[in-house]
């Protein structure tokens, strides 16, 4: 019977996909992602949903207690995707094309479908797998962010996701392997200007909580929408709050004083 025959490698591997890429509040079966790939392995939508419910059971990100039936499967993959995220996430793509390569739905889900858009300079490749890899991860972490602050940027309060931006506090490019580019930890979810402005040192973050200006940007002409944020308390995230070193990093590195 769908569902009660045990999950394989691929099987998980495609499942991870839709963790990685598809915000939590959609880990659901009217997602038509998850029907898809449901369908794709001859399981029912609710199998699928308790796989991703696993996955965030053993995501640190999302610190979720509660579930006692977790997998070996699910806490191994977990520590596999940790320890090599790119790696770990170019299998998993090509688990995901197979599956539903092999059910024929190859055509109306791919991989690239859920994939975000933000800005982000990563190294430049030239395969369609290490680009899609680096978006996977790209997308975890902004999905991370999301659930952290409640889908609201935590400056201003917008809530229309195309305006939100995954910031890391301590660039990516600067940052050490995935437990600083991928912890919730290292990020400010911000909308579209103030990203821009924390990303070129014009604004930071105290150890307070609350956003600094730099001396450096004038005052006038339109710049207010800024310095209004001098001072304002940052909106506390759901559990993991900036770490220091990496509010540190930026004070230091990035921001213009």
């Amino acid at each position: 019977m769908a569902g009660r025959r045990n999950w394989t490698e691929q099987e998980y591997l495609a499942a991870l996909v839709l963790y990685l890429t598809v915000p939590s509040g959609r880990h659901d079966s009217r997602n038509p992602r998850v029907r898809e790939l449901a369908e794709a392995m001859g399981r029912t939508s609710g199998s699928v949903v308790m796989r991703l419910a696993n996955f965030r059971a053993c995501d640190p990100n999302a610190g979720t207690v509660g579930l006692t039936h977790i997998s070996q499967g699910d806490v191994a993959l977990w520590e596999r995707y940790l320890s090599d995220p790119e790696g770990t996430v170019e299998a998993a793509v090509g688990a995901f094309d197979a599956v539903m390569g092999s059910a024929g739905l190859d055509g109306e889900s791919s991989v690239e479908d859920v994939l975000v858009a933000d800005d982000l300079v990563l190294p430049q490749v030239t395969t369609r797998e290490a680009v899609v890899s680096q978006r996977v991860n790209q997308s975890y972490f902004r999905n991370a962010l999301l659930d952290n602050y409640g889908e609201r940027c935590c400056v201003t309060g917008i809530s229309v996701p195309s305006l939100l931006v995954a910031s890391h506090i301590k660039p990516w490019a600067a940052s050490e392997g995935p437990e600083e580019r991928l912890t919730a930890a290292n990020g400010l979810l911000l909308n579209a200007l103030h990203d821009r402005a924390f990303d070129q040192g014009y604004l930071t973050l105290g150890f307070d909580g609350r956003m600094r200006v730099s001396s450096k940007l004038p005052h006038g002409g339109g710049n207010d929408i800024l310095w209004r944020c001098d001072g304002l308390a940052v909106a506390r995230p759901k559990r993991l709050p900036p770490a220091r070193e990496f509010v540190e990093y930026h004070q230091d590195v990035v921001f213009k004083g």
